[in-house]
């Protein structure tokens, strides 16, 4: 639970005009007089840097409201992190009560609960705790205020900011893999291209081609040519795909770019995609 601390804003409890006219006033006070205790939990949070989380706040009501104001409880509903680790509020939030209502119930208070959002941006400072505050106020004359008369409160927090995971794109070109055969996944060696390409018209002679076949293929001028110089990566492309996974930069993707390719019958089209194929099974070679 946080710390709750008086930011040293009082309210006029009472107007003195005279002994009688002080007495009318202060009474008037405490026939609606409704006290607010407030709490947080969730702090510190922890979110990472690009990414939101919340922390949360317990209103707990007690005693009943001026019935000819409204009251309401006035705080931050998200905060922004800036990229100097401080806290902004972009968006205020209310917390608003029944005029005239007894919020004890049989002897027990009413607690609201709201979730605060903190947004970390990609921009923000990473690998490092920040602090900020809760202020929680109300306003004077609606009969609810945190006790004694305060009319408001802080509540502080911390927010634990995380770098975001370095992920390194991996993948083995078609020289190495063509070469490093005892590398490959289990059963590959003894797949041929129509296993796992739909390789129709100009390109159905090549169906019955080995993986390792492919991987030796040498380029030409005809549309066949280039079908063949994108089946040569396409082919690392599968073995990069089945040995790296997600860290792959075609994941789950090799398959159906490579059947769309080949059957636009475009040399352009072709091309293009064994060039975004040589780039990404060069990416890096962990293998040894």
């Amino acid at each position: 639970m946080a710390m709750l601390w008086n930011e040293g804003v009082r309210m006029n409890r009472c107007f003195t005009i005279g002994v009688i006219a002080l007495g009318l006033m202060c009474g008037a006070r405490n026939a609606h007089a409704a006290s607010v205790v407030a709490s947080l939990s969730g702090s510190p949070v922890t979110i990472q840097q690009g990414s939101s989380a919340s922390i949360t706040v317990n209103f707990t009501v007690s005693g009943s409201t001026n019935p000819n104001r409204n009251p309401a409880i006035a705080y931050c509903d998200t905060f922004t992190m800036n990229p100097d680790g401080t806290l902004t509020c972009s968006q205020p939030g209310l917390l608003s009560l029944n005029p005239g209502q007894n919020y004890t119930v049989r002897g027990t208070s009413t607690t609201f609960t709201r979730q605060i959002t903190i947004v970390v941006p990609s921009t923000a400072p990473c690998g490092a705790t920040y602090g900020g505050s809760v202020s929680l106020s109300s306003t004077a004359g609606t009969g609810l205020d945190f006790s004694g008369g305060i009319l408001q409160v802080s509540l502080g927090f911390a927010v634990n900011v995380t770098c975001p995971a370095i992920i390194v794109a991996e993948g083995c070109g078609h020289g190495f893999w063509k070469t490093h055969s005892e590398s490959w996944p289990a059963g590959y060696a003894d797949k041929v291209l129509s296993d796992l390409f739909v390789l129709g018209g100009d390109f159905a002679t090549l169906g019955g081609d080995s993986l390792m076949t492919a991987l030796n293929y040498d380029g030409g001028s005809t549309l066949l040519d280039k079908g063949k110089i994108l089946l040569r990566n396409a082919a690392a492309a599968v073995l990069n795909d089945v040995t790296f996974g997600s860290s792959y930069t075609y994941f789950g993707q090799v398959y159906p770019l490579v059947d769309s390719a080949l059957a636009s019958r475009n040399k352009d089209t072709i091309l293009g995609l064994e060039k975004e194929f040589d780039l990404a099974n060069n990416a890096y070679c962990p293998l040894p």
